[in-house]
């Protein structure tokens, strides 16, 4: 089975583990990690010259408020990978930058199940708003955990 995990893959204890979990029992596994468009930016680096005051602001409010050119990006690259792929499953662990519009249209063209998955609680009033891509985009999946 061709599976894509989508994620942040910030760090190699969330994702890291469940794609080599699925490759242990047999399948062929995508990352899509949404990191590597964020370039690791932080203001060390702006103190340090390495970026500018715009490239730190620039990554970082697009990180923390999901909208914007890289999140459009993400967007793109994540569907033109679909296309390549053409997986059968595709796994959303806790994928807050994919566009609810992004799944809708993934799921009218593809045969893919899709599952999402998230490893806290994105329905609380101080997590909505930034889960609202997430939220949004659950009536799209075949299956949810939470």
């Amino acid at each position: 089975m061709k599976i894509i995990l989508v994620g942040a893959w910030y760090t190699s204890i969330y994702e890291e583990p469940l794609a080599r979990s699925f490759e242990i029992l047999g399948h062929e596994v995508y990352e899509f990690k949404s990191s590597s468009y964020f370039r690791n930016v932080h203001l060390d680096h702006y103190r340090q010259g390495t970026f500018s005051l715009a490239e730190v602001f620039y990554y970082k409010f697009q990180n923390k408020f999901l909208v914007g050119p890289v999140i459009t990006k993400i967007n793109d690259d994540f569907f033109d990978l679909c296309s390549e792929v053409q997986p059968d499953l595709i796994f959303f662990y806790r994928a807050l930058f994919i566009r609810s519009r992004t799944i809708r249209k993934i799921k009218n063209v593809y045969s893919a199940k899709l599952t999402s998955y998230h490893n806290d609680d994105p329905f609380t009033a101080g997590n909505k708003w930034r889960n609202r891509q997430y939220i949004s985009s659950l009536k799209s999946m075949d299956y949810n955990y939470v």
